[in-house]
């Protein structure tokens, strides 16, 4: 049992670290058919890192009191957290192309200073190995931004009953 209430960001959320946030109710609570806590009521939360944005409520500030709630994030999914977005296909050019240049440096260095025979044989099939990794897992297209911006929209389950 509990209340399902609806909220949005006020300021970014950053996915890879640990930090507080602060929310508002988009809507106004009503608990016998009276309003319990209006619209605009700021919800102070932390995000813990994961695929999903994390975030636990513990404040919420009715009336210009701090009230303690337990209460957890839920996406339009239904899910616990909030999905992070997708980095855009600009953005995943872009970045690319810049990790493409910095391997072709490296391959350039590498190769004015590596000895010939076995040991530069060695040197480059670690550069390749390095570089085809670097190609493949680090595309930006393929992950999610960390930052979930202001104004996100989601559902704020509190774990207890309003009363």
């Amino acid at each position: 049992k509990g209340t399902i209430l609806a909220a949005r960001l006020t300021s970014p959320a950053d996915a890879s670290t640990p930090a507080p946030v602060s929310a508002v109710l988009s809507a106004d609570v009503v608990v016998g058919g009276a309003v319990a806590i209006k619209k605009g009521a700021v919800i102070i939360c932390t995000t813990s890192p994961g695929l999903r944005l994390q975030l636990s409520c513990d404040t919420i500030h009715i009336g210009g009191n701090a009230v303690t709630i337990d209460a957890v994030a839920m996406g339009s999914d239904k899910r616990v957290g909030l999905p992070l977005p997708r980095a855009s296909t600009s953005d995943s050019t872009f970045a690319d192309t810049l990790k493409e240049t910095a391997l072709n440096t490296g391959r350039n260095v590498l190769g004015r200073v590596t000895p010939d025979g076995v040991a530069g044989d060695v040197s480059n099939a670690a550069v390749d190995t390095a570089a085809s990794g670097a190609r493949g897992s680090g595309s930006t297209q393929e992950r999610a931004a960390a930052l979930v911006p202001s104004g996100t929209a989601f559902t704020l389950f509190l774990r207890t009953a309003l009363d």
